[in-house]
């Protein structure tokens, strides 16, 4: 790109052809002066000042120096925007963010558990001392497992308050029903011969019925006793460390224990559908009975 200076201006402002322009109007207008002069006096006077006047006017009228300045041509391209395109300015503000330290609150619960122990201290147990079931422990076999190793017979008048009186007599039921072998002979056996007999034949006037009622003490686990616990309690009534079998020499030994009826006494083991085990305690006969017949009865307890 190129720039032509044509009038090289003074630092007064005024442009060289002005002053030119202005310089020949004037020497023009004093030769026009004095040729009017010649032709005429009065003219001159009047022409002379005017053409002075224009001369100075047009020096001082707009330059008509051409000053060409070619500017760099500056090319702005407008952004293209397609006619499917859309375009999105997004503006993010970011608010400013407030971090609070979360505050934790702890509390220490102190829970103090106070624990009773009562205890509960017995009187020494042995063969003839009170169990705590108010009745007389008559057996103990120390072999067996904890709960199960001291036996001990309702108190005598069990059913009347432990009056002392005599031992009720009942009928041993399910008469006809084979209960199986659901009933046992050993010592221990007591409380599920008790179980499978109310099961096959609910009452509470059996001899089952009648001791598996009886409470005392707050204990209510009493049962018929088996076989060899019948036998046992036999054994501890005779003060009888001799024989297997209660009594089975028969001396008549006297009953010095628990005010036993000389009598039978009904068992929880069946031999069959009809019989079941009873025992003679004057006699120390161990056998079958029918279970129609009544005999006497006295509760068992386990511990």
């Amino acid at each position: 790109m190129f720039a032509v200076d044509v009038c090289n201006l003074p630092e007064t402002g005024l442009s060289t052809d002005l002053i030119v322009i202005g310089l020949l109007t004037l020497v023009v207008g004093v030769f026009m002066t004095r040729w009017v002069r010649r032709s005429s006096g009065r003219l001159s006077i009047v022409v002379a000042p005017l053409l002075l006047i224009g001369g100075l006017t047009a020096a001082a009228a707009p330059s008509s120096c051409a000053e060409t300045i070619t500017a760099a041509t500056t090319t702005t391209s407008a952004p293209t925007t397609s006619p499917n395109t859309t375009t999105s300015v997004a503006t993010t503000t970011s608010a400013p963010t407030t971090t609070v330290a979360p505050t934790t609150t702890s509390t220490t619960t102190t829970t103090t558990t106070t624990t009773t122990t009562t205890t509960t201290t017995l009187a020494p147990l042995s063969v003839g001392s009170t169990g705590p079931g108010g009745g007389t422990i008559f057996y103990i076999d120390l072999t067996q497992p904890d709960g199960e190793r001291y036996f001990e017979i309702a108190c005598e008048g069990w059913n009347n308050s432990c009056d002392g009186t005599n031992d009720p007599e009942v009928a041993w039921g399910c008469s006809g029903v084979d209960i199986g072998d659901a009933t046992g002979n050993g010592i221990g056996k007591g409380p599920a011969n008790t179980a499978a007999i109310l099961a096959a034949c609910p009452s509470t006037t059996n001899a089952a019925g009648v001791v598996d009622a009886y409470t005392k003490n707050g204990y209510s686990d009493w049962f018929l006793p088996s076989k060899d616990e019948l036998n046992a309690l036999c054994k501890w009534v005779h003060n009888d460390n001799v024989n297997t079998v209660c009594n089975s020499n028969r001396a008549f030994n006297p009953i010095v224990n628990g005010r036993i009826i000389i009598n039978s006494y009904w068992s929880s083991t069946q031999i069959n559908a009809t019989d079941a085990y009873n025992l003679y305690f004057q006699q120390g006969d161990l056998g079958p009975y029918g279970k129609g017949n009544i005999n006497f009865v006295r509760p068992f307890r386990r511990f």
